[in-house]
């Protein structure tokens, strides 16, 4: 009788060329090891003399062949990537790289490492700048910054991270010092991370980079030499690092690309990536401490291209002191946008000019839905853009006829200003739960609060959560993926280890002896 079981039919002639299907693509697979062995079983299935026992036997070990898939895959997948050693005392000639025997140079051993390595730093000083084209890891070894040192003096960059081919570059634990222009500068990249780096007197010669007093230079020239600096660069971190002391300009700047932006504007000095046109999005800013860069803001996010702009950046939690001007969110060119960027929990103080600055400071723009939430403000300077010019901890603002729209301001704390908040040629903003002090003189110039139920407020908030949290589980999900694969290949050597006894069980049953009567 045949019997439809679904993926089996329980006929014994249909039911035995499925086993035999499956045991020719077992045999495939080890007629390379033991091709004598193969050989013997085939004739043995062939002939009918195969017990179903064994062809069991033999199905149990070929899914338990086929269950290590996954351990190749993880093996694959989380491979040691390659170290490289440098020291000041190696050699580019006679090194090869390895822990005793290392290269002097990074230049030389970036341009020698496979995709992927780390180059692990040993204490000196390097001076030399550096291009990364390929994924790589730049590491101290000492993982102290303050002695492992790439001196840029006379370069345009200390490093340049540049090219989609460079995705998931890593500079770590780096002194970067003395650059022209940025000390650290990325390119039309994704997924980098700048983090635990000192960045110290850069754009030292940005002047010349980009004559101030020569606007409009053909090609333009925009001033805009941060030490670390952000170009046209999506789902990337600088994370933990010090920013001290950039001379021409200021601390760390998020911007887009294409025929206006740093990677081309300093024409015959940036090597800028050919038709790119990029926006930068989805970047985080955090945990930096940004001090006395009296060239430029502290932290900038700016648009320069029409059709790209700066998009879903999150700037939180950093220490920004002593600098031209504090954190701004902006759009200096026609035609640009800034949207749905946050900045967050950060302390902002003593900035010669405004705390925060939330500008579409040119006609045409978009500046939309951006938020300043959380953070703490004393002592900055005043907003030159407002009609009555005082120090100001919050500026909302354009100067055109284009109205700065949607902006969400709470949360705030604020002290020793003459404006708490500034609001001008603004529309649909959210103003609450700010606080001020006695030493605020105008806690809130040129609008009323907003006391709208904070129910209304849950699309805006979420939104700014949603990007924080989208940014941080970009860069759990790197680690998840490796621990994930890795359960999986335990899993699956459990499975084996299970059914491989088991088919070892039973083809050591002996039958029973016949019974006599």
């Amino acid at each position: 009788m045949t019997q439809n079981g679904g993926s089996f039919i329980y006929t014994n002639g249909v039911r035995t060329r499925t086993v035999n299907h499956i045991l020719d693509k077992f045999f495939q697979l080890r007629k390379a090891v033991h091709p004598e062995s193969v050989r013997r079983v085939r004739q043995e299935s062939n002939g009918g003399k195969m017990s179903i026992l064994k062809k069991f036997e033999l199905t149990i070990l070929l899914i338990c062949f086929l269950s290590t898939i996954p351990i190749i895959a993880v093996h694959g997948q989380g491979q040691q990537p390659a170290v490289i050693y440098l020291s000041p005392t190696g050699s580019d000639a006679k090194g090869n790289g390895s822990s005793t025997n290392p290269y002097a140079t990074i230049g030389h051993a970036v341009g020698v490492a496979p995709a992927g390595a780390i180059l692990m730093i040993a204490p000196g000083t390097y001076t030399e700048s550096v291009t990364i084209t390929k994924p790589l890891t730049l590491e101290s070894e000492s993982s102290q910054p303050t002695n492992t040192i790439i001196n840029a003096a006379g370069e345009l960059n200390g490093v340049a991270i540049t090219g989609t081919n460079a995705n998931g570059t890593t500079i770590e634990g780096l002194t970067i010092e003395n650059a022209n222009a940025e000390g650290v500068y990325v390119q039309d990249t994704s997924h980098a991370t700048v983090q635990y780096d000192y960045a110290l007197n850069n754009a030292v010669n940005a002047s010349q980079v980009c004559p101030i007093n020569v606007l409009p230079t053909t090609p333009p020239c925009i001033a805009e030499d941060k030490a670390i600096e952000l170009v046209g660069t999506s789902q990337s971190t600088v994370v933990g690092n010090t920013v001290v002391g950039t001379v021409g300009d200021g601390g760390i700047g998020v911007s887009d690309d294409g025929p206006l932006d740093p990677g081309i504007v300093e024409n015959q000095f940036h090597p800028a990536t050919p038709g790119a046109n990029n926006p930068s999005a989805h970047n985080l800013v955090a945990d930096n401490t940004v001090i006395n860069n009296v060239g430029g803001c502290g932290i900038v996010v700016s648009a320069y291209n029409p059709g790209q702009g700066v998009l879903d950046n999150v700037v939180f939690n950093n220490a920004v002191s002593g600098n031209a001007e504090g954190i701004v969110v902006a759009t200096p060119i026609p035609g640009t946008s800034a949207i749905n960027n946050t900045v967050k929990e950060n302390t902002i103080v003593n900035s010669a000019t405004e705390g925060v600055d939330i500008d579409g400071s040119s006609p045409n723009t978009m500046v939309a839905g951006n938020s300043v939430i959380g953070n703490v403000l004393s002592g900055n300077g005043p907003d030159y853009d407002f009609p009555k010019p005082a120090p100001t901890a919050i500026a909302v603002l354009s100067p055109t006829n284009d109205p700065v729209t949607g902006t969400l301001v709470m949360g705030n704390i604020i002290q020793n200003e003459v404006y708490g908040i500034g609001v001008f040629n603004a529309s649909e903003s959210t103003i609450m739960g700010n606080t001020a002090s006695s030493s605020v003189k105008v806690q809130l110039f040129g609008a009323v609060e907003n006391r709208t139920a904070a129910s209304t407020l849950s699309d805006q908030i979420s939104n700014v959560q949603a990007s924080q949290n989208a940014l941080q589980n970009s860069l759990a999900a790197l680690q998840n993926q490796t621990s994930n694969a890795m359960y999986l290949g335990y899993a699956a050597i459990a499975i084996a280890v299970v059914l491989g006894g088991i088919a070892i069980a039973i083809s050591r049953r002996k039958p029973s002896p016949p019974t006599t009567r």
